[in-house]
């Protein structure tokens, strides 16, 4: 057995999650049983991970009661946000570690286009419409000519 690390440190050559990852189902089951019976191991694996030996053992107990198909769908979760983890870090190193900024701002440029185009796409149909209705509006000093030309509305308002 490795002994546990000073400050919590994986030892050399040993990630954690790269280890999980790479395992099968049954693997995984069997060091489960075998991390469930030592609570020596528990301490160190929770070193390993940076958590505390309660959580540990919560998520320890958690993977235990799953059945194979749930334990399926959490081995390929985790292995496809390895893979996830491995492209943000690639991407990263080649904008200098700048690149959460670069995408924070892409994301708001993106929203801010959106909302300008929605903002602004409505202005042409509330000026088509005002051109239609001016266009109907006919201005005569002559009120049951101006009554005609609007539908007969000026009526209804000098009623009111």
């Amino acid at each position: 057995a490795v002994p546990p690390p000073a400050g919590g440190a994986p030892p050399p050559g040993m990630d954690p999650a790269q280890m999980m990852a790479n395992m099968d189902k049954t693997q995984l089951k069997q060091m489960l049983r075998q991390l469930q019976d030592n609570p020596e191991m528990v301490k160190q694996f929770a070193s390993m991970m940076g958590t505390s030996e309660e959580q540990t053992a919560q998520t320890l107990q958690a993977f235990g009661q799953m059945d194979d198909a749930k334990l399926d769908m959490a081995l390929t979760a985790m292995t496809k946000l390895q893979q996830a983890q491995g492209l943000w870090q690639k991407a990263n190193a080649k904008t200098g570690g700048h690149l959460l900024k670069i995408v924070i701002f892409l994301s708001l440029w993106f929203v801010g286009g959106l909302v300008y185009y929605i903002w602004f796409s409505g202005d042409t149909t509330a000026a088509a419409a005002a051109t239609v209705l001016a266009a109907k509006t006919v201005v005569s000093d002559d009120p049951a000519s101006t009554a005609e030309s609007t539908g007969g509305a000026d009526e209804e308002f000098r009623d009111l």
